[in-house]
């Protein structure tokens, strides 16, 4: 009786390899379910995305565990790779892409989210909190450990074709998203140096870039407050406005003078500073370095706000940016944005003007010439746009010259001054009469006087006038000297923290402390080449030196400076003794540039 019960048993309990190929099955069915449920998510529409991508974590928190009983059970037998996918393709033909899920999502902590976590650390950087997310990356507040310093830190994490692993780095979800991955990246990275290359008070500021766990992050310095359509309230006259709008328009300019082009202005990439009320332009990432008529730029449009060209793909330049700065004005003063480029080509009536709808709902508030050329700067055709920005504000100011630059002012005044003097060809013909006063008659020399009468107190008058002129003049270039004394104190103390975050990181690198202790030809390469990526990075910095303590320089981004002796130097001396050493503003020796 014994026997048969113990064959019995025998056939009923499973051998090893058959409990592990059940788990194996089971753990390729929950990969068919994350397969499915990603293409359904990258198929479905917004309002579906949530719950879809609620889903796939589900999806891949199973197969993480199947994974982890996997592992666990004592009588698993080790299944090669090969063996694996062999039996995934039995269930799924698509077994390749299930394989590179696989690859790609190991174990249960790829099912993690996708912002890093508070606490995390880049480099010098711990992140604290996410500030934004967005459809190319995430935006982090973080805290510079070495100087105690916040800072806004942008990561390149695009979530329609990429994704978090394991070791919190960031890969394109498939083999076919790899080069729209890579595209986007260097596009990024493109951000990162041009905005590095601006250095104004009203333009987002880029304190470094670097790259890191297979994507890259720009550190951008922290600035409080709310974007423009948060903040906006319709409730500042036009010369408070104007005097909000000058700065910004000053920073586009310099952007433009750059060779470059932002071509994505509106009211959510324009933040206004809770210090100060100013406004600051954000977000340079469709920004391209471009000159007139070139039209081999990437398609980047808001409708509302781009102009056709954005469209169609053709020419851009100034005029680009000044359609969507003006469009962003449309806004501010209608409550909402201007038609679509396509929907206003195509429409059978004209969309209504700025100065229609400002006599509308504001009237008397704005001056026809403000109204005139904000409805000049969202004109279809570019070639019926204002062309610069300088041409832009002379008209957008023409009724408070106060709030421009003096030589603005002063060349829209003469502008209208020598107009005026072309449409009054008889003043020539007066001044001929004049020369000959015995040949005036009595009739002449009463008309004479009486218009002598009545020019005397309007001459009092233009006099008082052009004295309040000139003092409104005088007063607004005294404000735009303080706003530049202000940039320039400004740019002076960034080039100080600039060298001194530099200086502070060298003195930290283990690469460069091991090449002082060790020098070798193989780390001085290793060296020199960190000291270029750091000088494309900052682009203020003249030269590096990496001295040892007999003041012997051992590594330069100029070769001619590589075994010269600084011991003498004043700064050798101050760092010898563990003190920090700041030199005069001076002009450099090497190419005569302060």
């Amino acid at each position: 009786m014994d026997a048969p019960q113990s064959k019995q048993s025998t056939q009923l309990r499973k051998t090893p390899a058959e409990d592990n190929s059940a788990e194996l099955s089971q753990r390729v069915r929950s990969l068919q379910q994350v397969v499915v449920l990603e293409r359904k998510l990258r198929r479905s529409k917004e309002r579906d995305a949530a719950l879809l991508r609620e889903q796939l974590q589900q999806a891949q928190l199973e197969v993480a565990a199947n994974n982890s009983r996997a592992n666990s059970a004592s009588n698993a037998a080790v299944v090669h790779p090969k063996t694996a996918s062999a039996i995934s393709a039995s269930f799924d033909p698509d077994a390749t892409r299930i394989a590179t899920l696989e690859r790609m999502v190991p174990d249960a902590s790829a099912a993690i989210a996708l912002v890093l976590p508070p606490g995390f650390q880049l480099f010098e950087y711990r992140i604290d909190e996410v500030l934004g997310q967005g459809g190319f990356g995430i935006t982090y507040l973080a805290t510079d450990i070495n100087l105690n310093s916040r800072f806004a830190v942008k990561e390149y994490l695009p979530a329609d074709f990429s994704c978090r692993a394991s070791d919190m780095s960031v890969v394109p979800r498939s083999p076919e998203d790899s080069q729209n991955y890579q595209t986007g990246l260097d596009n990024f990275l493109y951000e990162a140096r041009t905005l590095a290359s601006f250095r104004h008070p009203n333009i987002v500021r880029v304190a470094r870039f670097f790259e890191a766990h297979r994507t890259a992050y720009i550190v951008l310095e922290y600035e409080q407050g709310q974007s423009l359509r948060q903040w906006w309230q319709q409730h500042l006259p036009e010369a408070e406005l104007l005097a909000l709008l000058q700065p910004l328009l000053d920073g586009l300019a310099l952007v433009h003078e750059a060779g470059y082009l932002h071509r994505d202005i509106k009211p959510d990439n324009i933040m206004v500073r809770n210090s100060n009320g100013s406004l600051v332009l954000l977000d340079f990432g469709a920004a391209r370095q471009t000159s007139s008529g070139n039209a081999d730029l990437t398609p980047i449009v808001t409708p509302g706000y781009a102009p056709p060209e954005q469209y169609q793909g053709e020419a851009q330049g100034p005029w680009t940016d000044i359609y969507a700065f003006g469009a962003t004005l449309y806004w501010m003063l209608a409550g909402s944005k201007p038609w679509p480029a396509p929907e206003r080509a195509m429409a059978q009536q004209a969309m209504p003007t700025a100065e229609a709808l400002a006599q509308e709902k504001w009237p008397g508030r704005y001056s026809p010439a403000f109204l005139q050329a904000l409805d000049w700067a969202i004109q279809m055709p570019a070639e019926a746009r204002p062309q610069s920005v300088a041409e832009f504000s002379q008209r957008l100011f023409a009724s408070h010259t106060g709030s421009l630059g003096l030589q603005d002012a002063l060349r829209l005044r003469l502008g209208d001054a020598v107009k005026q003097q072309l449409r009054l060809p008889w003043l020539r013909r007066a001044g001929l009469l004049l020369l000959q006063p015995a040949n005036w008659p009595l009739g002449l020399k009463l008309s004479l006087a009486l218009v002598l009468a009545a020019l005397l107190p309007m001459t009092m008058t233009a006099y008082y006038n052009l004295k309040g002129s000139v003092a409104s003049v005088s007063s607004a270039e005294l404000r735009n000297l303080e706003r530049l004394a202000q940039s320039v104190a400004g740019r002076v103390s960034q080039l100080l923290a600039d060298s001194r975050h530099l200086a502070d990181y060298i003195a930290r690198d283990a690469d460069f402390i091991h090449y002082l202790n060790q020098p070798s030809q193989e780390t001085q390469a290793l060296v020199q080449g960190k000291i270029r990526n750091l000088l494309q990075a900052n682009p203020n910095v003249n030269r590096v030196l990496l001295l040892n303590r007999h003041g012997i320089a051992l590594a330069s981004n100029d070769p001619e400076a590589v075994g010269s002796n600084s011991q003498f130097r004043d700064y050798f001396h101050q760092a010898m003794a563990g003190r920090s050493f700041t030199t005069g503003i001076i002009v450099s020796h090497i190419d005569a540039t302060p």
